[in-house]
């Protein structure tokens, strides 16, 4: 992956909306990784702080575009998490669309582990495991 650097994640972090089956599932705040003051870590994700969100109506119509380009590229997928983070102008950008090993965070909805699991049991029914 190349990623250009975007200041705004050191400022603000960035958000990530969790897709299941295609449908919008939750949204989480991930903080900037790399924070003064923390030190050193044996590894960066040691500095992961993640917490609920609630996703705007831009962030959302970004994510569904994302979700949308993938599964008509790919065909349906069974999850997603789509990262991004809020530029300058005040418009939500693209960082990663994540398809194939995301965290999906489903701690921080209490309701996202039911909707993932509906989803997964929804498509072995249908051969597509």
């Amino acid at each position: 992956m190349v990623q250009p650097y975007v200041a705004a994640v050191d400022r603000e972090g960035e958000t990530g909306l969790v897709f299941v089956g295609g449908e919008f599932s939750h949204a989480i705040h991930k903080a900037s990784m790399i924070r003064p003051g923390v030190g050193p870590q044996d590894s960066l994700i040691d500095n992961q702080v993640v917490v609920a969100a609630t996703a705007t109506t831009t962030q959302r119509a970004l994510g569904e575009q994302a979700v949308a380009a993938a599964q008509d590229a790919f065909g349906p997928t069974a999850y997603a998490r789509v990262d991004m983070v809020q530029l300058e102008e005040g418009r939500p950008a693209l960082l990663e669309l994540e398809l194939l090993d995301p965290v999906l965070f489903l701690t921080t909805d209490p309701s996202a582990p039911g909707r993932f699991a509906r989803v997964l049991a929804a498509r072995v029914r249908a051969g597509h495991a």
